[in-house]
């Protein structure tokens, strides 16, 4: 599930889950995200499937990755990225 960004780089994606072992927020795309770009770097997480929607924020994309990974049944697929680093 790995997702390699540039620290400058901020990034908009989905979540897609291709097995659901819990049985709570079922397969197919399951939230949509934002990695910020640094200084602040953190990752917001939107759930948009299951019956207990939320946002929550995150620390890394390592830290998605690590939680929500499940053994390689979800994957982060980047939808756009833009550098903001300085001009």
């Amino acid at each position: 599930m790995s997702m390699k960004t540039h620290s400058d780089e901020l990034v908009l994606f989905s979540l897609q889950r291709d097995h659901d072992e819990s049985g709570v927020s079922g397969t197919g795309v399951v939230a949509h995200g934002v990695k910020w770009p640094h200084p602040n770097s953190k990752v917001t997480l939107a759930w948009v499937a299951g019956a207990h929607q939320s946002v929550a924020v995150y620390d890394s994309i390592r830290d998605v990755e690590a939680i929500h990974g499940h053994g390689g049944n979800t994957h982060i697929i980047p939808l756009y990225r833009a550098d903001m680093g300085s001009p």
